[in-house]
């Protein structure tokens, strides 16, 4: 190679590649105002705090759980990001 890239230029491309990746999962997660009703969630935000429950796609073929994600409608924080119901 002439001009191989640099250790950043490569963080960079696999940034841009990650950026992309999440676009496209996003694209496909189901949004809910309802808690899953396949298991339960360990609560650690407040009980009062109104949430949106997040189900992103598998990124691979898996059985068990299923990732939720819950985000705070007031502030836009993530409050849980687990794998649940295994």
């Amino acid at each position: 190679m002439d001009n191989p890239i640099t250790k950043e230029q490569a963080l960079k491309s696999i940034e841009d590649y990650f950026i992309e990746e999440a676009k496209r999962e996003v694209s496909h997660c189901k949004i809910s105002n309802e808690p899953p009703t396949f298991c339960g969630i360990y609560r650690t935000w407040p009980e009062d705090e109104d949430v949106w429950y997040v189900y992103p796609p598998p990124r691979e073929f898996k059985l068990g759980g299923s990732r939720v994600i819950v985000v705070s409608k007031k502030t836009g924080k993530i409050l849980f990001d687990r794998e649940v119901g295994e």
